[in-house]
């Protein structure tokens, strides 16, 4: 029994490991410029810049998550992901198959936090804010995506997109099983506490502080009550 177990140890202990990024790999990242990519913090996995809702071929985008993890296991390997501390290695198949979607194009938020990247003044820049639905159908027709692939929306409040308890619905109805909402928790939004008591997700609540005072201060609102 121990030759048995030292085998099977060995045997995948053995598997040669290749590098593996998680979003070059398993993600599509719509961001808040407009563009959509595979990592978000890197050019290499540009898909396609001023996207407007209308849908990329599916073959493009199967080709580009494949030669983007070529890429990244190759010499060829830029140094901006090289340093990447989301750079793993990995003995597994990586097949394309998208495991992540992230949607980041809404800046608009119920507050305006001192630490934000997108403050409201006078060089708050307004991105097309399409409607995602459709992108979300085309990314099910895919196949790319399964009940498992997480959904994520983050950047703004994503409360405040005029269609965001449509999408929750949706989803929920399609039976996606994790949904991530990043949220001031300011508004009140009937979806979520479906999706919470469904138990399909998760919500990440931005409160920053437990006191009147300093929550106003940071968030540049008084609505700490």
């Amino acid at each position: 029994m121990a030759t048995f177990f030292k085998n099977v140890i060995s045997k995948y202990s053995n598997k040669k490991k290749e590098p593996f990024c998680k979003y070059i790999s398993e993600s599509i990242y719509f961001d808040n410029k407009n563009n959509v990519r595979l990592c978000p913090f890197t050019d290499l996995g540009l898909i396609k810049e001023n996207y407007d809702g209308i849908w990329l071929n599916t073959d493009d985008l199967k080709k580009k998550m494949t030669e983007c993890t070529q890429i990244i296991q190759s010499k060829d390997i830029n140094q901006e992901c090289k340093e990447c501390i989301f750079l793993d290695k990995t003995d597994r198949n990586t097949t394309p198959a998208i495991k992540y979607v992230y949607f980041a194009h809404w800046k608009f938020c119920s507050n305006n936090c001192i630490y934000c990247d997108y403050p409201k003044n006078d060089n708050f820049i307004e991105t097309k804010h399409y409607d995602v639905l459709p992108t979300i159908k085309q990314l099910i027709d895919t196949k790319l995506i399964t009940k498992n692939t997480s959904f994520i929306f983050e950047c703004g409040d994503a409360c405040t997109h005029p269609e965001f308890d449509k999408i929750i619905y949706f989803l929920l109805n399609y039976n996606f099983k994790n949904i991530v909402v990043k949220t001031s928790g300011l508004r009140f939004c009937q979806s979520i506490a479906d999706l919470i008591g469904r138990n399909k997700g998760e919500v990440h609540i931005s409160f920053d502080s437990g006191t009147r005072f300093m929550y106003q201060k940071i968030k540049q609102f008084d609505k700490f009550n």
